[in-house]
């Protein structure tokens, strides 16, 4: 009585049926294709949104803030960020962050508030601002005839 060669490299084991390793084989490559593919369109949405870009401006807007009160002297600093449409606004120790005034997601962080060195309050003011310290840190949008001062 002659042995049946399997191409398989699992050979003479009991309870295995090609059919199933082929369904499970299929299933795997399913689930990875459905993961694959939710995870671009989560990608491609976080991108197009303005909530990440929201994000970025007011954190580095805040630690720039925090950086130049802790700087000695006097600094004048030109933020050349070119955001488009997202204004920022200063309120108590926070910065917020929005596209248009009936925008409805503002994004928020804190920023360190030094009692000698107060932020004059404004709001929203597009970007790109200057930020001059000397007895207050004062924000404002530069002029178009100033040039950039880093």
């Amino acid at each position: 009585m002659e042995k049946k060669r399997s191409v398989f490299p699992i050979r003479g084991k009991r309870g295995f049926e090609l059919s199933h390793y082929i369904f499970f084989t299929a299933i795997e490559y399913v689930f990875a294709a459905i993961i694959l593919i939710s995870s671009l369109y989560f990608i491609t949405q976080s991108a197009s949104s303005t909530l990440f870009e929201k994000n970025f401006l007011v954190r580095d807007t805040a630690l720039l803030v925090n950086v130049i009160s802790s700087a000695p002297g006097d600094v004048n600093y030109y933020y050349g960020e070119q955001s488009g449409k997202i204004s920022l606004s200063v309120v108590g120790p926070t910065f917020l962050a929005k596209d248009a005034p009936q925008d409805r997601i503002l994004v928020s962080y804190p920023y360190f508030k030094e009692n000698s060195l107060p932020i004059a309050a404004f709001s929203e003011m597009p970007l790109p601002i200057t930020l001059v310290k000397e007895k207050t840190l004062t924000i404002s949008s530069p002029s178009p005839s100033s040039g950039k001062r880093t």
